[in-house]
This record gives C-alpha cells, sequence and structure tokens, in this order.
C-alpha cells in the first residue's frame, strides 16, 4: 500500500483566534507527519505546504499472488462495428504486469519520444498548460496516436503505454479505483478517491503527462478477477482538458487517427463520475463509456 500526498498551494498566515487547518492558521509540518502516520489527517492547510489533500491510500494494482485469471471475452453480439470491428474472441489482456518492449506494433522503439505538449487539431488546444479551470492543451500531439491493430487485437493497454511513452513515461503498477460497481461489472457510484483521482488527472496533465483509464462500457469486467475495479472494459488515454471543461482523449479503439482523437473524445463530470457517449468506431455504434481507474504514472 502506498500513500499519496497531494498538495495545492496558496498563501498562508498564522492568525491562532482561525480555525485549526485554515489558511489563516495552519497545521505545522510535525503535527501534520503525527496525523498522517497515525491515519487520522483530516485534511487542511499546512505551513510551507499549502492545502493538504485527506489521506489517499492507493493498492497495488497486481494481485498478491501474481496471478490474475480473465476469461472476459468479446462477445460476437458486442463487437465493434466498422472497418476496424474487434473480433468475438477478442479478449482484453488481464493486467498491466505482462512487460512491454518500448516498441510499437511495428517493432518501432518509442522511448525517449516527444517531450512536452503541442498544439494539434485534436480541438482542445488552448495556447499551453493554464493552472485552476482552465483546460491543458493536448500534452501529446494527434502524430503520437497509436490506434487498433489486427495483429493486436487485445492491444488497447498496449497502444495506450505507445502513447504514454512518447511523453517519456511509463506506469508504475498502482491505480486508484474511481467507480464502485454492481454484481453485473457495470459502474455504479464514485468511490471516496474521485476528488483525489481528478486533482491526480489534473497534477499529471500540468506536468504534461497523459493518463492512462479504464472504462466501463459493458457487464462484466476484462481486467482480471485480482483487480479492485471490476468494472473497468477498456483502456483509453487522457491527453488534455480539465474538470470544468472535460478531459479529451485518445481511443485506441480504431486505426482512424480522425476518430480516436476527435474532439468529442471527451470525458465530463456527471455527478461524481466521468462519462463520454463515445462514437470512435462509427456514430451508429454509440459506446457509453464511465471512467472506472486511473493507471499511475512512474
Amino acid at each position: 500500500m502506498a500513500k499519496i500526498k497531494l498538495y495545492i498551494a496558496k498563501a498562508q498566515s498564522n492568525n491562532s483566534g482561525a480555525a485549526k487547518g485554515t489558511a489563516e492558521n495552519p497545521y505545522t509540518e510535525a503535527e501534520y507527519e503525527e496525523m498522517l502516520n497515525n491515519g487520522t489527517w483530516p485534511g487542511g492547510y499546512v505551513q510551507n505546504l499549502g492545502y493538504c489533500m485527506k489521506e489517499v491510500v492507493i493498492s497495488s494494482s497486481y494481485p498478491d499472488s501474481g496471478i490474475v485469471d480473465s476469461d472476459d471475452t468479446w462477445p460476437s453480439d458486442d463487437s465493434w462495428t466498422s472497418d476496424d470491428s474487434w473480433p468475438s474472441d477478442d479478449s482484453w489482456p488481464s493486467d498491466d504486469s505482462d512487460p512491454w518492449d518500448g516498441t510499437d506494433g511495428s517493432g518501432n522503439n518509442l522511448n525517449g519520444g516527444i517531450q512536452g505538449g503541442s498544439n494539434n487539431s485534436g480541438g482542445h488546444s488552448s495556447g499551453g498548460v493554464i493552472s485552476g479551470n482552465e483546460p491543458v492543451s493536448d500534452v501529446i500531439p494527434t502524430s503520437a496516436f497509436r490506434g487498433y491493430l489486427d495483429s493486436d487485437k487485445a492491444g488497447c493497454l498496449n497502444r495506450c503505454r505507445e502513447m504514454l511513452a512518447m511523453s517519456n513515461c511509463e506506469l508504475s503498477g498502482s491505480e486508484i479505483v474511481m467507480a464502485n460497481y454492481d454484481s453485473n461489472g457495470r459502474a455504479t457510484t464514485a468511490t471516496d478517491n474521485y476528488e483525489s483521482g481528478l486533482a491526480y488527472i489534473d497534477s499529471q496533465l500540468q506536468q504534461k503527462k497523459p493518463v492512462i483509464v479504464a472504462v466501463d462500457y459493458k457487464e462484466k469486467t476484462s481486467l482480471g478477477s485480482g483487480r479492485k475495479d471490476q468494472a473497468g472494459d477498456h483502456f483509453v488515454i487522457i491527453v488534455g482538458g480539465s474538470q470544468t471543461h472535460g478531459y479529451h482523449y485518445y481511443d485506441p479503439a480504431t486505426a482512424s487517427i480522425e476518430r480516436g482523437t476527435s474532439s468529442d473524445n471527451t470525458f465530463r463530470l456527471d455527478g461524481k463520475l466521468l462519462k463520454d457517449e463515445n462514437r470512435c468506431t462509427g456514430s451508429s455504434n454509440v459506446k457509453y463509456y464511465t471512467l472506472t481507474s486511473i493507471r499511475m504514472n512512474k
């Protein structure tokens, strides 16, 4: 288990008459560390650190046994209907523990790829990284898109890894679960981690790092029984945006760069869940995505 400390910088004063933990009367760093170690940190302002959110506990994405079973194949009546449709036996990888050699589907090395963000035709350019509620421009260009391959039909996670490598990033092996699920493997309500998860996405985008996420769009899960996320079915990669304006993502469900990077591919908050009506495999083939978990970067 790993603990993440989330800070939001803001000027503080020392007004002892104000409530403890406010910007006017922040905790000391010693008080913060003591409560954090005891698991009692309620969230609040800390001297020299700014606002520190309530502790978030992140579980490793790998099961203790090291074995993840998954028989979650794409059923024949649930295939993508487009020129790059998914065949009926197209099972998703059970987890991201399988080693990836840092190359794309054609064997080209992607490590040390595109550095920093770039404006592109994805529809979310806004002139660079902007703090607050302003959207972050796409941190990788449309030319970095890696889409569906006949040679790797279950490769949505691999394609996302390739795109992640374009910004010199790789996965850490940890995840933040964003959605609870029912007995049918469908996302239901937001977990207690949702605010911290949104803050994590924002922080990564501000560092010009895209974020791989799992989405639910059908019953059951394709991520394996060892996962905390038992609703996810597919992987996409968030490349820009903000909580207020929505998060633009690239979707490797299609081989089409135009559709895979379309500005229509945008998660928006519906209550406390991020959702989208995805049409990247054809306007008549709508997939109702709900973001279920975040794969954390190293």
